[in-house]
């Protein structure tokens, strides 16, 4: 469509030059065709830099998209395996009557976002700092405290410890 309009004003341009040529004589038809050639080469490299930056701005909203929504599945994939750390160790203490302790190596960001773990009202929330994604998990009835209130990802790692039927998180 653009390009059928590019090709009329262009068409009409030279038809209108051309009559207003045959008329002036010879001469100066050809400085003139000169003139015209100049003129289209101009006006198709602005049309050229027209796409190129609308093309550009309508991928970069798309990429804001894109991470945000890439953020929130990993704070949801992360938040599941610590959740399934947290089960396999109550089952393990619970089943054994005893201390179970496991270390998770977590990464130690998330879309380049710094993360924290907490409980809230027997979900656990994994949130990045700054912005507005969070996951949040039902961690089936399982009694979880964190230390300190929250665990940050900064550190690498992830201790989940089970004693006396309750799981520490740190």
């Amino acid at each position: 469509m653009i390009f059928g309009l590019i090709f009329a004003i262009t068409a009409n341009f030279y038809k209108q030059a051309d009559a207003k040529m045959n008329m002036r004589g010879r001469k100066k038809m050809k400085y003139r065709k000169g003139q015209y050639i100049t003129l289209e080469n101009v006006f198709f490299f602005a049309i050229g830099i027209a796409l190129v930056i609308s093309v550009y701005a309508a991928f970069s909203g798309i990429s804001q998209s894109i991470s945000s929504a890439a953020l929130q599945d990993q704070l949801w994939k992360e938040g599941g395996q610590i959740r399934s750390g947290v089960a396999k160790v109550f089952l393990a203490g619970n089943s054994t009557n005893s201390t179970v302790s496991l270390s998770m190596n977590v990464p130690l960001t998330l879309s380049g976002c710094t993360y924290k773990i907490t409980v809230d009202g027997g979900n656990l929330v994994v949130s990045c700092a700054g912005v507005a994604a969070s996951g949040a998990l039902d961690l089936y009835g399982i009694e979880t405290k964190v230390r300190n209130g929250a665990a940050y990802s900064s550190s690498g790692k992830i201790n989940i410890m089970y004693s006396g039927g309750s799981i520490l998180v740190s």
